[in-house]
């Protein structure tokens, strides 16, 4: 047989060398077996005292994160007695046995023999500490989270989290840890305990999302949320506009600016959700505005909520401001710059809002404050809870609210709108239309 020949031509004495190289290529090759590193294998330093010009040294090793080799670190004790590089021939016996005290404090100090360091170094090269399992979960939230919602939660991570325990081992992330940062917050009287609220819960959402091939959570959290004594989220920040400035605010405009005023006020629409309309999302005689999208960033998403999904009905004078304002556009979004972008939210507060309410003289107030507006209007004309959740895309409260199908109801709604009114007076004639530049892509009707 031919391979019972290869082999007794391989045997020793056999004048076959290229049979002898089979058989030798033949042998499984063994790679070296990278030994897995553990604290249980380590008996403890007590370091190496070394002379360095006129003082002795003591030199170890210590784990440092992101290092797979321990670096020999040297601290200085103390000054040398006299010449010579053995400390026992130099110094007394009394004065090595201080030295040697000396460097078995320093080498304590510095963690090199503690199991917290070694975990926290160790966490690097398994890919265990706190930011990497961060950066793990926000990547799988992606599809789950809006990207407002993660640029948020990547704020709060890189602005307090890492800097507290970012480079911790993930099993070592636990109460004194979030409680230290908690005391800290308080202590500097920022940021603002809604925010204090949502560092915690951010942390708190990444270690409980760690789990095992069963499904349980590998680091279950065994204490209440309560013992931080986080700070009383009270007396929030809300600004509201007055009637009399939203009047003033409205006449005082003009042109797209004067609009989206208005149709913020009188409709409780989200300042994204309002950027983010459309010609096509507005019915034909634009007095019911459909929100199915909304714009964030440069990008068209999807709306806040599920909720948020939804359409309003708005008050005839406000339709047909809007109407005329649309004019002859058939596509585009509805406030746009001259090359069909949505304009800037940012831009639209600092250059108008703001100094337009320090006119009048009123408080500073963002874009949400207009949302507060509709809403307090409604509650003041006695508009129903529910139809006031449906127009501002607030989700149902209880079973009986799931009941109610106020949706389905459109007379009825269009009746409410007209009898709610919107608090203010809206312009006797439209301003100009958004000029639009030729390549904006824009549909204009013949």
């Amino acid at each position: 047989m031919e391979g019972i020949g290869t082999i007794r031509d391989a045997l020793p004495g056999s004048t076959n060398p290229s049979a002898e190289a089979t058989i030798a290529d033949a042998k499984p090759s063994r790679s070296p077996k990278k030994e897995r590193k553990s604290m249980a294998r380590r008996t403890g330093q007590t370091g190496r005292i070394e002379r360095k010009g006129n003082k002795w040294h003591v030199r170890f090793y210590i784990d440092v994160p992101g290092q797979s080799k321990r670096p020999y670190k040297s601290i200085p004790l103390t000054t040398c007695s006299g010449p010579g590089k053995v400390m026992e021939q130099v110094e007394s016996a009394t004065q090595a046995k201080r030295i040697r005290i000396m460097a078995s404090e320093a080498i304590q100090n510095s963690g090199a023999n503690s199991e917290e360091l070694f975990k926290k170094a160790y966490a690097y090269e398994t890919g265990e500490t706190f930011r990497q399992h961060a950066e793990r979960w926000l990547a799988e939230m992606t599809a789950d989270f809006k990207p407002a919602t993660l640029a948020n939660s990547r704020y709060l991570l890189e602005r307090y989290l890492y800097p507290s325990f970012g480079d911790e081992f993930i099993g070592n992330v636990k109460f004194k840890m979030f409680k230290e940062l908690v005391d800290r917050l308080k202590a500097d009287k920022a940021p603002a305990a809604k925010t204090v609220h949502c560092i915690v819960q951010v942390g708190l959402q990444i270690i409980k999302s760690i789990v095992n091939d069963d499904g349980e959570m590998k680091y279950p959290q065994l204490w209440k949320t309560s013992q931080l004594r986080m700070p009383p989220v009270q007396n929030q920040h809300q600004p509201d506009i007055q009637p009399d400035a939203m009047q003033y605010l409205i006449s005082n405009s003009s042109g797209q600016i004067q609009v989206l005023f208005a149709l913020l006020a009188g409709t409780g629409l989200r300042i994204g959700e309002c950027l983010g309309l459309t010609i096509e999302k507005l019915s034909d005689d634009a007095s019911t505005v459909t929100v199915d999208q909304e714009w964030w960033r440069d990008r068209i998403q999807s709306p806040k909520t599920a909720a948020a999904y939804r359409q309003i009905d708005l008050h005839p004078s406000l339709a047909a401001m809007l109407k005329a304002f649309i004019g002859e556009r058939k596509t585009g979004f509805l406030f746009a710059t001259e090359n069909g972008k949505p304009l800037s939210a940012t831009n639209i507060a600092r250059r108008h809002l703001h100094p337009l309410l320090a006119e009048f003289g009123a408080p500073k107030a963002g874009l949400h404050s207009f949302r507060r507006f509709r809403v307090t209007h409604l509650d003041t004309v006695a508009i129903s809870r529910s139809l006031t959740d449906f127009w501002i895309g607030h989700a149902k409260r209880d079973v009986t609210d799931s009941y109610s199908k106020i949706a389905n109801r459109v007379q009825y709604r269009k009746d409410a709108a007209q009898q709610a009114g919107l608090g203010f007076e809206t312009p006797a004639s439209c301003t100009q239309v958004p000029v639009l530049h030729p390549n904006s892509g824009i549909e204009i009707a013949a």
